[in-house]
């Protein structure tokens, strides 16, 4: 007797959805140099890496995934101070650009009514180190970490997000 597919978690197959993979890694397999400042970011800030962002996320639209993610895990203070003076500036421009490659991707496979742009909220210091993001807060000051999550997803807005992820 055949068995319903369901999850460990008994939930019915039909409910489960398949969200994209690492955005920053396939870039730089399909040819965004990798970079030790920027990371991801760089194919954000240099527009003729634009196209590959674009064919990352359509990849993974072809592959099944109902929910893509914009590809501004690196946009975030600690990263671009190491890189640009400017960092404060860039932060919003190159996060909107990123939900807008998003959603260029959708439009191109035609998506626009089943896939969901999530926008990311990246760490705001340093992944994986959360005795970093604390002394990151505390010497920048709460005010200072607010501007830039409400910068960031009033960015990820303009630019066409369905919802916002925190990572």
């Amino acid at each position: 007797m055949a068995m319903p597919m369901t999850s460990c978690a008994g939930v019915s197959d039909h409910q489960v959805r398949v969200m994209d993979g690492s955005m920053g890694r396939l870039c730089m397999l399909k040819g965004i140099p990798e970079d030790d400042k920027l990371w991801s970011a760089r194919g954000l800030v240099e527009e003729q890496y634009h196209e590959i962002i674009i064919e990352a996320h359509m990849e993974y639209i072809q592959a099944g995934s109902v929910m893509i993610t914009t590809n501004n895990y690196a946009v975030q203070p600690n990263y671009y101070r190491r890189v640009f003076d400017n960092w404060q500036a860039r932060i919003a421009p190159d996060t909107e650009t990123a939900a807008r490659l998003a959603v260029e991707a959708r439009r191109r496979c035609h998506a626009e009514g089943s896939v969901r742009i999530l926008g990311s909220l990246p760490p705001i210091c340093e992944s994986h180190r959360p005795d970093l993001t604390a002394l990151f807060i505390e010497e920048e000051g709460e005010a200072a970490c607010l501007w830039y999550y409400r910068t960031i997803g009033e960015a990820l807005r303009r630019g066409g997000v369905d919802a916002l992820l925190a990572e």
